[in-house]
């Protein structure tokens, strides 16, 4: 085991690093260096100050370089989620067809007077689709023969749905939109709380 000792002035106004392969006047600025110093080919015994005031700004620097990267790690994270999410929900038929009902049903669910219902789908989703809606409640409920069209521009799993005074949308990129945003919002305002 090597020799070596840090000694503390009180009050506390610099550190002294006593050792073996300490070199007089060199500055210590980590335990690393510290470390390297101490094993070094024995030398005689020196002695090696540093201010409180450095190793303080030091740690200020580190601090304020964390909490920055702390606050883009945050960023990216949402970003990937909304990524993980996109690649889930576009990840079978099923899950597809999932969205598509809900999307469906939470456009219904809106305000607003239904004179006709026209939904329109991505092709692959038509048939599953159309047997949906004729096996659902939602004729009844709306007292309407619904029908359902094929629009290619539109993504799988996303749908425009006609109630005759307007026609509401939803797609998935809106949606991962919308998420994004609030995740976002969460970040800035806990980076926010982290500096007040």
């Amino acid at each position: 085991m090597t020799n070596f000792s840090v000694q503390f002035t009180a009050p506390v106004q610099s550190v002294q690093v006593v050792g073996k392969g300490c070199r007089v006047g060199k500055p210590v600025e980590t335990a690393q260096a510290i470390e390297e110093a101490v094993r070094k080919e024995p030398e005689p015994v020196a002695v090696t100050t540093i201010s409180t005031e450095a190793v303080e700004s030091a740690l200020g620097e580190v601090v304020n370089q964390l909490k920055a990267q702390q606050s883009e790690l945050h960023e990216f994270a949402a970003r990937y989620a909304v990524e993980i999410l996109r690649v889930f929900l576009i990840s079978s038929d099923e899950v597809i067809e999932q969205r598509l009902r809900d999307n469906v049903l939470r456009m219904l669910d809106q305000p607003g007077p239904l004179e006709v219902l026209k939904v329109s789908v991505h092709s692959s989703c038509h048939s599953s689709m159309q047997k949906w809606i004729l096996e659902s409640d939602i004729p009844t409920r709306f007292n309407c023969t619904p029908e359902v069209l094929v629009d290619d521009q539109l993504s799988p799993g996303d749908c425009s749905v006609d109630v005759g005074q307007n026609l509401r949308l939803a797609s998935l990129e809106q949606q991962l939109q919308l998420v994004e945003s609030r995740l976002m919002q969460t970040v800035r305002a806990k980076r926010e709380e982290g500096l007040s």
